[in-house]
């Protein structure tokens, strides 16, 4: 039934408008449902990186499980909610994460969750899924990488990653293995980013996968694969009908 929605929903060019509202109803009604899920990785005491924080619906449950946060968000408006929603409770870094430190431009969009430094991802997005949303503004930020949030933070127990196809941009940045880590798809469209994303962790050490689709709160497969086995897996229907969620990744 929820495929069904979403196809509908991007039949109609407002797709955006229902992630929107999903999201919304996701964080009234379950976070309970999304502690009981993340508790398999985090624990108390541990370090967690949320990349691309938005508003910090992932932020919060983190907290809520004892964990030390980093949040990255380099949005204006969604870094000012960040700082009167948790205060000094997570530590803050306004910028974004790429392959080095530089400048870029961020293209923002009338619904922050899906602004994206990447303008082949947006022209994507544009034709089909994201169809009547728009991109009607861009700023200069500074940008840093996973690699110097190490050396500065130490090595999180926990990484999330949501950088609306920016994806492989930020593992550019990262020369080392993590622990676990989750990372944002979108398929068909994005295929190619995340193969290339699990191509890279590939390199790093020995992984294992797994996927949640949308925002299902648990783990698809009934056993962690290999990164090989999930790089044939992500080219099956099977995936590709799931559209989008989080490709969960752990260093073994």
């Amino acid at each position: 039934m929820k495929k069904i929605v979403i196809h509908i929903f991007r039949f109609f060019g407002l797709y955006a408008f229902a992630i929107n509202m999903e999201n919304k109803i996701i964080t009234l009604f379950s976070k309970s449902e999304r502690r009981a899920f993340y508790r398999q990785f985090i624990k108390s005491g541990d370090l967690c990186f949320d990349v691309g924080a938005n508003i910090g619906n992932r932020t919060v449950i983190f907290l809520e499980l004892g964990a030390k946060v980093i949040a990255i968000e380099p949005q204006k408006k969604c870094y000012e909610k960040l700082i009167k929603r948790f205060g000094n409770k997570i530590e803050l870094v306004k910028k974004g994460l790429g392959e080095k430190e530089s400048v870029e431009k961020l293209y923002v969009s009338e619904l922050s969750a899906i602004s994206s430094f990447s303008k082949e991802h947006i022209d994507v997005m544009k034709e089909d899924r994201f169809k009547g949303t728009n991109w009607n503004s861009s700023v200069d930020i500074e940008m840093t990488t996973l690699d110097a949030l190490l050396d500065k933070y130490g090595t999180p127990v926990f990484c999330k990653i949501d950088v609306e196809g920016y994806e492989y941009d930020v593992f550019k940045g990262l020369s080392k293995p993590l622990k676990t880590l989750s990372l944002e798809y979108i398929v068909p469209e994005n295929l190619q980013v995340l193969t290339n994303c699990i191509n890279h962790l590939n390199k790093l050490g020995n992984i294992e996968c797994n996927y949640s689709f949308a925002e299902k709160m648990n783990l698809s497969l009934s056993t962690w694969i290999s990164g090989k086995e999930m790089l044939n897996y992500i080219q099956t229907k099977e995936f590709i009908d799931t559209s989008w969620g989080d490709i969960y990744v752990r260093f073994v």
